[in-house]
């Protein structure tokens, strides 16, 4: 019941009359558009590539330059064998050349990102409204076939806030998830005792959904297994920000009692 009050009426006042943002409207189009034929995908798809990369020749000093080092032009971009003739991108490539890739016509405002570093160091990017659009509502379409979107009961194994957050931050990220029906317990420094803590925070939720990183989970239900404890009943499993190999997904949906689901979600793991 309180699923569909958010999604029909919460979230779309928020989205649309609060932010003034297009999300509930490029997500009802993102569900329509899954069921269409394969045929229908691939024109709107070359159509849209088409577009992007008109864009980008005429907006991008680095991409327009690229294309000119390849003999390339837009009315190239109508075949798309042209497209196999542009380099793959790489990190160094983004660092190096951040400014000449960002669009001359930009408007509005802009966030600025960067990655963990995991990989030694942290790759700096940033992303315009229409894209912040774009990625929240292909997030919520894909968590939803998980069952595990925001207005279902669902728990978090996640990380926490980094630094001392002030009491309206606080407020305001509690209120937030209050609405969404979205519990978050805190991975960082995963010891057993705090592991032990998370296994009975389930327990007692009972989620229909249960998000997380997927050594935080893994971890969680080893140490579940170890400890000869019960397993637990949670609906789907989502992993985020990490790969997922065949055991793990085998030992997580073992102990939690749920099918393991690996959506592409770039919004909540940046």
């Amino acid at each position: 019941m309180y699923h569909q009050l958010y999604q029909r009426v919460l979230w779309p006042a928020y989205e649309g009359l609060v932010k003034r943002r297009k999300t509930c409207r490029l997500w009802r189009f993102l569900e329509e558009s899954q069921w269409w034929s394969l045929d229908r995908l691939a024109t709107f798809q070359s159509e849209e590539l088409t577009k992007l990369l008109t864009h980008l020749y005429s907006n991008s000093p680095y991409f327009e330059g690229v294309c000119r080092e390849k003999g390339i032009r837009p009315p190239d971009f109508h075949d798309r064998s042209a497209f196999l003739h542009l380099p793959i991108i790489d990190k160094d490539d983004i660092r190096n050349n951040l400014d000449r890739m960002r669009s001359k016509s930009a408007q509005g405002w802009t966030i600025s990102k960067s990655t963990g570093g995991s990989t030694g160091q942290p790759l700096h990017f940033v992303h315009d409204e229409a894209s912040y659009e774009w990625r929240i509502a292909m997030a919520y379409r894909a968590y939803a076939w998980a069952r595990c979107e925001d207005g279902r009961k669902t728990a978090y194994i996640w990380g926490g806030a980094i630094g001392d957050p002030s009491r309206k931050q606080t407020f305001k990220e509690d209120v937030h998830h209050l609405l969404q029906r979205r519990k978050i317990f805190n991975s960082f420094h995963f010891t057993d005792e705090r592991m032990l803590r998370c296994y009975h925070f389930i327990q007692r939720y009972r989620p229909d959904g249960l998000v997380g990183y997927t050594n935080a989970l893994c971890n969680l239900a080893r140490f579940i297994r170890k400890q000869k404890l019960q397993n637990l009943t949670v609906g789907n499993i989502v992993t985020a920000a990490e790969g997922v190999d065949e055991d793990q997904k085998a030992l997580m949906e073992t102990v939690f009692g749920g099918r393991s689901f690996k959506p592409m979600d770039p919004a909540r793991s940046c």
